[in-house]
């Protein structure tokens, strides 16, 4: 007598939600709400200080990206100021130059933090002399800035100078390649630098983008910003892309959004800025996260949002989303359908694995709307 034996398949069909290009609000700032406040990135953490609400303030705050908690840190030891100038190299941050808000008095004293010891100590002034509001990047152990401007305003500046702190030395480099201008933003990629945006001498929102070289100490004009021109915007930079966003066109308030390609160069419309629009904000990048927060829109800010570039991605639960699906037949023996859509940029990954918990299928869908078929049969 022949024996029949039964055989069941078991499926388990596992959807995960992933989501870029997209933006998460974070904690509040716990200082003062502001605008022009400046600050740098050491290792997993931001700090930021200065800036104005009325009067300019010197105190000093540090984030976490790891706990999303502020801590108040030791207070700027120069006079107060907004417009000031921040970067970090290794592990330590420097931050100077700026105005004291009290007509028309700039500064040209610079200072290093320690956040090991939570101490400042002063180093040497800035090459140009006071200023404020100038731009610039960090490219290996070395810091670049310029533009602005001093108590000659409404004149403007295009000077651009290099700062080493092994030795404490200054050295002027290439004027700035566009026309002088102040609000300006600027970030590195790899060995580059980039200043861009700004206004000029005739108070024009700017969309010029200029990319420097430190071993020719030389400029070359890049691709215009894609978007309005604009003014006192902020920026970052993950891996090989450049970010801009908010900031001013003319006079009015923006929050679109902007990324540089440096392979490319181009300029890609990504997801507008989480917050309200805003000018004069503080950008920063994390590791493959990017930060802006704080500013003005008529009132002083103190949000801070994080975004999520396409080149990486998260895992957020359906329920959280409007992506909508539906799967039969239920239970499944030839042929598996699944019904879904898409409002945004989401991709959907599918795996299937079997009840050892083996994967045996996966596949992503990135189509808005489809009926996706898959044959469970072999």
């Amino acid at each position: 007598m022949k024996k029949i034996v039964a055989l069941t398949l078991s499926l388990s069909l596992s959807l995960s939600f992933l989501r870029a290009d997209y933006w998460t609000q974070k904690a509040n700032f716990s200082g003062s709400a502001r605008e022009g406040p400046a600050g740098f990135v050491i290792g997993t953490k931001a700090y930021l200080g200065t800036g104005y609400i009325g009067p300019c303030l010197n105190d000093f705050w540090e984030w976490d990206q790891t706990t999303n908690i502020w801590t108040q840190k030791a207070t700027f030891p120069g006079v107060v100021r907004n417009a000031a100038f921040g970067f970090a190299i290794g592990n330590k941050g420097y931050l100077g130059t700026g105005t004291s808000c009290g007509g028309g008095t700039y500064a040209s004293d610079f200072y290093e933090y320690d956040p090991s010891s939570n101490n400042w100590t002063q180093k040497a002034n800035y090459g140009g002399g006071a200023m404020g509001y100038a731009a610039g990047f960090v490219i290996g152990s070395k810091a670049y800035f310029g533009t602005g401007t001093d108590a000659s305003y409404p004149i403007l500046r295009n000077d651009f100078w290099e700062y080493d702190p092994a030795t404490d030395v200054w050295t002027q480099k290439a004027n700035f390649g566009g026309t002088a201008r102040i609000y300006a933003i600027g970030f590195s990629i790899g060995s580059a630098g980039y200043i861009g945006t700004g206004q000029d001498n005739s108070n024009l929102s700017l969309q010029d983008f200029w990319e420097y070289n430190p071993v020719s100490n030389s400029w070359l004009q890049k691709a215009n910003l894609a978007g309005p021109a604009k003014n006192w915007a902020a920026a970052f930079a993950i891996g090989v892309n450049g970010y801009i966003g908010t900031g001013r066109t003319g006079s009015v308030n923006t929050n679109d959004f902007w990324q540089y390609n440096q392979l490319t160069n181009a300029w890609v419309q990504k997801a507008g800025f989480g917050g309200v629009a805003r000018n004069d904000a503080f950008g920063f990048s994390i590791g493959t996260k990017g930060y802006i927060g704080l500013g003005s829109n008529g009132n002083y800010l103190n949000d801070l949002w994080e975004y999520n570039p396409d080149s990486t991605t998260s895992v957020e639960k359906i329920r959280n989303t409007k992506f909508q699906f539906s799967i039969a037949p239920n239970p499944v023996k030839e042929l598996l359908i699944i019904d879904y859509s898409l409002n945004g940029n989401e991709k959907i990954e599918i795996t299937i694995t079997d009840v050892e918990g083996k994967k045996v299928f996966e596949t992503q869908l990135q189509t808005k709307t489809l009926n996706f078929k898959l044959q469970t049969s072999n």
